[in-house]
């Protein structure tokens, strides 16, 4: 999630724009040849959020701290919608919610705080990324960088020196964290890859540059929209402290920037193939019932 680098047309209700920046540090380069291979599928349809494609549901006891407490391994980033009652976000003494910023509408200390204190690691790939996000929110610059897959370090930052990969990962990550803020995470789809140790996550976010921010012309500040796929591979568990279990953890490996417009329109004729479909299969499913037996 190092990528905020988008192309995205202006939303008239927040006036976003095309994006200028990217949670994956190396803003402005090519993607590795690795995400085209042979583990990449070759041809996926981005499913339009609210008609074919629907929010994983998993129960409230999933969350990191419930799960500390039942012994189990934790699942508090995933989706925030089924979890039935919400708990009410807790309250700084500033008076500021600390809902966690990943949109689980789970407090942050029972979501991904203890994956960001490594009390616990993220138990799918939709968890991975929502962590990632909220690093990026509240600048958990040490975390971000581990969660990098080392393929992401040989390929972005090749040719440095032994130690220089993660120096200069280092200083990437902690400037996106300063000049840009995130909100509005949306996770739209994830797929699998070649095999349980590789998968795909499509999501969109927004952000705002907050060191040189650009102005719409009444004034307000520009709100830029990015759609992304990143590629995210499971390592081995090296038995250390982290919550990683014998599953390992999950990492980001890779990513690619969608157009945005390109999407709308996968997204519409994607709904109304399905539409067509199901209309087709109605006066099948009727004439069948009224054949005689």
């Amino acid at each position: 999630m190092q990528h905020l680098v988008a192309q995205s047309p202006s939303a008239p209700a927040a006036a976003a724009s095309p994006s200028t920046s990217s949670l994956a540090p190396s803003l402005q380069r090519h993607r590795c040849p690795s995400f085209k291979s042979k583990s990449s599928p070759s041809g996926w349809t981005l499913l339009a959020p609210g008609a074919n494609w629907a929010p994983s549901s998993p129960s409230r006891s999933s969350s990191p701290v419930a799960a500390a407490a039942s012994g189990k391994a934790g699942k508090g980033a995933s989706s925030g919608k089924g979890f039935g009652a919400a708990n009410a976000p807790s309250v700084s003494k500033s008076g500021v919610s600390q809902t966690c910023a990943c949109g689980s509408k789970i407090v942050y200390r029972q979501c991904c705080e203890p994956y960001h204190l490594g009390a616990a690691a993220p138990p799918d790939v939709e968890a991975a990324l929502r962590a990632r996000f909220c690093a990026f929110v509240k600048g958990r610059v040490p975390y971000l960088v581990s969660t990098f897959h080392p393929s992401y370090h040989s390929f972005k930052y090749e040719g440095s020196a032994p130690g220089g990969a993660t120096a200069q990962l280092r200083r990437d990550v902690e400037a996106a964290t300063k000049v840009f803020t995130y909100s509005n995470l949306k996770v739209l789809e994830v797929q699998p890859g070649s095999g349980p140790d590789e998968a795909f996550i499509t999501f969109r976010y927004n952000s705002v540059n907050k060191v040189n921010p650009k102005k719409n012309f009444d004034g307000s500040i520009k709100i830029s929209t990015t759609l992304e796929r990143s590629r995210f591979v499971r390592e081995p568990s090296a038995g250390g402290s982290g919550g990683g279990g014998g599953d390992g953890s999950w990492l980001f490996a890779d990513y690619e920037l969608i157009d945005y417009p390109t999407w709308m329109e996968e997204a519409k004729q994607s709904e109304l193939r399905a539409r067509g479909q199901q209309q087709q299969q109605q006066p099948e499913a009727a004439a069948a019932a009224a054949a005689p037996a």
